[in-house]
């Protein structure tokens, strides 16, 4: 009788040793598995943060490569337009350029900066009209006064608008138009010739140097009256 109990506190023991050790294997685990959860939650946020990474340098690339390639590309078309302005200036400060208009070569073109070139040129100024860069200056200003008066003003270029705008992309401004004509009566030109080395058409030429012819003959009486 006296070794019932001893057996009972003894299975009480080895029952709580159990428990115990079952407790502890379950805590185990349970830290394993929350250290294991906590190591796929930090390598998946890894991952992400490294796709993240991935996806924002191939984003900075791809702007960089288009950057370039936009720079490169007007780069390009700078130094092809650079060329051929100079190009164009050489062929009209030539004195071939009359014989090359009448066999109607295409590479003349129309530029604005190489019209002002010969302008303030003083040898091609007076090779294409006769006159100074001061002569002609003195002129363009009596020559503007006589079509002001004669009511020619909607003809010309508003320079103080967009060259480009509706109205204004077929017309010249006063010191072109002023340079046409005097490059007509100094050269053996014909209108066609002189539309295309202008940038206009036939007509428009036509109408230039009606208006412009007696303005001119105006503006040089005067002058020589001086």
């Amino acid at each position: 009788m006296q070794d019932s109990p001893k057996r009972g506190i003894g299975e009480a023991r080895r029952r709580i040793a159990a428990a115990e050790s079952e407790a502890r294997r379950r805590i185990a685990a349970a830290e394993s598995e929350a250290r294991r959860r906590i190591a796929a939650a930090e390598s998946e946020a890894d991952l992400k943060v490294a796709a993240a990474d991935n996806r924002t340098k191939r984003k900075v690339v791809a702007a960089e490569n288009r950057a370039k390639l936009k720079a490169a590309s007007a780069e390009y078309l700078a130094g092809r337009q650079a060329a051929t302005i100079e190009r164009e200036r050489a062929l009209w400060k030539s004195p071939s350029t009359e014989k090359r208009l009448e066999r109607g070569d295409p590479a003349l073109m129309h530029r604005l900066e190489i019209l002002d070139s010969i302008l303030e040129d003083r040898a091609s100024l007076r090779h294409w009209t006769g006159l100074a860069p001061e002569e002609f200056k003195i002129l363009l200003g009596r020559v503007v006064a006589e079509i002001g008066r004669a009511g020619g003003a909607p003809l010309f270029r508003d320079s103080a608008a967009d060259a480009s705008a509706r109205g204004n992309r077929c017309k010249l401004e006063y010191r072109h138009a002023v340079q046409l004509a005097l490059v007509h009566r100094k050269t053996s030109l014909t209108q066609g010739q002189l539309a295309s080395m202008f940038g206009v058409d036939q007509s428009s030429v036509c109408r230039y140097l009606k208006l412009c012819g007696p303005a001119l003959e105006k503006a040089r009486g005067a002058l020589k009256k001086r």
